[in-house]
């Protein structure tokens, strides 16, 4: 710091990007303070000098070359280039005894802008920095705040993301190509009354017109947006813990006409000891990502808040329309159903089960319960080999 006014100014200490200055020369960089106005070394000034009385002791103004700086701010120069006049100034002197010459000025003024626009850079840095102080001290608010507590409180939230519609345009092809070759499938090996009265672990009719799939290709390195690059992946993080792993994986797909299903829940509660009145915290959740916008026509999922508690409660029930590849999360607990399709179109809906380490449904995915479908081939038809040599 030029000012030279106080110890620290003698031995600054090293910041990076920026020139150190104490408090009070910084400020008066900016009030016209010693920092300001004291010339350069060598640079050159007009100094008042009075004339000899014999010569008529007129006042003119005469070059000056700064020699030295003396502290405070006071400096010595040479006038007129004569060694032997040698005078002393100070700033409060400026404009009265000495001036600057033009260009210096026009130089100072460049200076004086540089040096106030660093200044309030440095102010700006320094509220910046007590500000996230303020923020650490006092604790930062989760972005994710208000959907967990939704989640714990009602059981269930609608995320704040969403899959792109290419990516959903991916999803609805592997549904569609998926659930053609399982039926192919079961037409072919005359397996119809066993999809309707066990199902297979492949494709399941969970209500009539209603259909779960699970769908391996969308557990492959092209749908990583659904695995662990998922948009919704931190809100599960903060309601189930940094531990949570993904369970089951797999697609809902409704047709119309299909019937609406009975209230259920996916999973029991945790129960400590057989204990009743024990509840514990959410265990596992369900991830359900539409692949067409969910209306009131189409069978979207019907809940009843707080009923991951309460399974009896008697609470108004809830509808969420959203928005295709828009998430909407829920307790594992939480009374709920699908509603019948009342529309034209399919309604695909993919469902992802998250939970902590130790959890593992196997009720719903029973692989003892549950038969693997044959592959059979999938022949063209003559249509489609026309169309092909087209």
């Amino acid at each position: 710091c030029p000012a030279r006014n106080h110890l620290m100014c003698f031995f600054p200490p090293w910041v990076e990007e920026r020139s150190w200055r104490c408090d009070t020369c910084s400020e008066q960089l900016t009030t016209g303070g010693a920092v300001q106005s004291m010339p350069e070394e060598g640079e050159v000034i007009e100094v008042e000098v009075a004339e000899a009385e014999e010569d008529g002791g007129a006042v003119s103004w005469k070059q000056a070359v700064v020699l030295k700086r003396l502290g405070r701010g006071r400096f010595s120069v040479c006038v007129n280039g004569e060694e032997d006049f040698i005078e002393e100034f100070g700033p409060a002197d400026e404009d009265v005894e000495w001036r600057r010459a033009a260009s210096s000025k026009e130089a100072l003024e460049r200076a004086r802008a540089e040096a106030e626009a660093e200044v309030c850079a440095w102010k700006e840095q320094k509220a910046a920095a007590e500000n996230e102080l303020e923020l650490d001290v006092q604790g930062r608010m989760s972005p994710l705040l208000q959907q967990v507590e939704a989640l714990y409180d009602d059981g269930f939230c609608l995320a704040n993301c969403a899959i792109t519609p290419e990516q959903v345009l991916m999803c609805t092809d592997v549904v569609t190509n998926g659930f053609e070759r399982y039926m192919h499938a079961v037409r072919t090996l005359d397996l119809q009354e066993k999809l309707q009265e066990v199902g297979f672990m492949e494709i399941k009719m969970r209500n009539a017109g209603r259909y779960d799939l699970q769908l391996p290709e969308l557990r492959s390195e092209p749908f990583s947006f659904l695995l662990n690059d998922a948009p919704w992946m931190p809100l599960v993080y903060a309601a189930l813990g940094s531990d949570a792993k993904m369970t089951h994986f797999g697609c809902m797909l409704s047709f119309p006409g299909s019937a609406t299903q009975p209230w259920h829940s996916d999973g029991p509660h945790i129960r400590a000891g057989g204990d009743p009145r024990f509840i514990a915290p959410m265990h596992a959740l369900n991830v359900f990502v539409p692949l067409v916008p969910l209306t009131s026509m189409n069978g979207p999922t019907e809940f009843v808040p707080k009923s991951h508690v309460d399974y009896d409660i008697k609470v108004p029930s809830r509808v969420p329309t959203i928005k295709a590849g828009s998430a909407l999360l829920f307790d594992y607990r939480l009374k709920h159903r699908g509603l019948g399709n009342g529309s034209s179109d399919e309604r695909p809906l993919l469902y992802i089960t998250y939970a902590k380490p130790f959890f593992l449904d196997v009720y719903n995915f029973d692989r003892k319960r549950y038969s693997n479908l044959p592959v059979v081939e999938q022949h063209a038809s003559r249509a489609e080999r026309a169309e092909r040599k087209r």
